[in-house]
């Protein structure tokens, strides 16, 4: 949504767990919530344009890598 800047946006974890804590702690619940309201997709600025809605969880960590290059835990 252009909130954070580019550097910010591109911060890459140096530790897996600490990517997987800070998934886990800033943006599980809320994804969760979104899912149970059948409203998943990726906030993503280039997937906003397409659109990427999801039906489930598996769908979206799927997607990251895919598309982003960013390895969820299964």
């Amino acid at each position: 949504d252009g909130r954070l800047s580019y550097d910010e946006r591109t911060f890459r974890y140096t530790r897996t767990s600490s990517r997987n804590k800070h998934f886990d702690s800033q943006h599980l619940p809320s994804l969760t919530g979104l899912l149970a309201q059948n409203l998943l997709a990726c906030a993503h600025p280039k997937c906003t344009k397409m659109v990427c809605k999801f039906r489930n969880m598996d769908e979206y960590r799927a997607h990251q890598p895919r598309v982003h290059h960013i390895e969820l835990r299964p």
